[in-house]
């Protein structure tokens, strides 16, 4: 089975979707402006639609600022939700490990009560 949460972790901004909804920001005011063109003047061509589509640009400034930063945002707080999130399963990998090694350390004190603790003399024998 295919590990997926570290692929979680490599979002960046240059991914295919974000692409898609940045041109998807920036053309949507243009079609908007071409909808209403087509519905006023029927199915043609104006005579400069590259002036035209700029013109959009231009009058729509404020939407592609506004949009833009809350799309910058939102990137940047699931960057650092994601950041917090690896950085808090380390902590929480680490604490186990050191639960681990405390409760052995624990069970070793345990069996040592019951381990009976004696030398071996050669002259002697068995001293306890």
């Amino acid at each position: 089975m295919k590990n997926t949460t570290n692929k979680q972790d490599d979002f960046k901004l240059t991914t295919w979707p974000v692409g898609i909804f940045i041109t998807l920001i920036f053309c949507f005011p243009i079609i908007v402006k071409a909808v209403r063109y087509s519905a006023y003047y029927g199915a043609t061509i104006p005579p400069e639609p590259w002036k035209l589509a700029l013109n959009v640009v231009v009058e729509n400034f404020s939407f592609y600022s506004t949009a833009l930063s809350i799309s910058f945002t939102v990137f940047m707080f699931v960057s650092n939700e994601r950041n917090r999130h690896r950085d808090e399963r380390k902590e929480r990998e680490k604490e186990r490990e050191r639960n681990a090694k405390e409760k052995e350390k624990e069970l070793e004190q345990y069996k040592d009560c019951y381990r009976p603790s004696f030398v071996i003399n050669d002259a002697k024998g068995i001293i306890l």
